[in-house]
């Protein structure tokens, strides 16, 4: 398959997959830590679901259309962390 290219480091995650999949778990483990610690253990959960739900969502539906570069997606994913926050 032919990896497309949005973000840079997608060739160099494919070559060095065990150590972005290291990276990965970390910092989703460091992630959910900081919302469980942060939020107590059952909204923090949830809002850790909400947030992985709402970035992957965004992946899977605007990278093929063409509109989602990282300018893009990370503003995008800081309106959503913002609004789910101060809502």
């Amino acid at each position: 398959m032919i990896l497309p290219v949005i973000f840079g480091i997608e060739k160099k995650a494919q070559e060095k997959q065990t150590l972005f999949k290291l990276l990965g778990s970390f910092l989703m483990a460091s992630g959910g830590f900081l919302a469980i610690n942060y939020f107590g253990f059952g909204a923090g959960l949830i809002y850790l679901s909400i947030v992985l739900m709402t970035i992957a969502s965004l992946i899977i539906l605007l990278i093929p259309l063409g509109v989602l570069n990282k300018t893009t997606f990370l503003i995008t994913s800081i309106i959503s962390v913002l609004i789910e926050n101060l809502i």
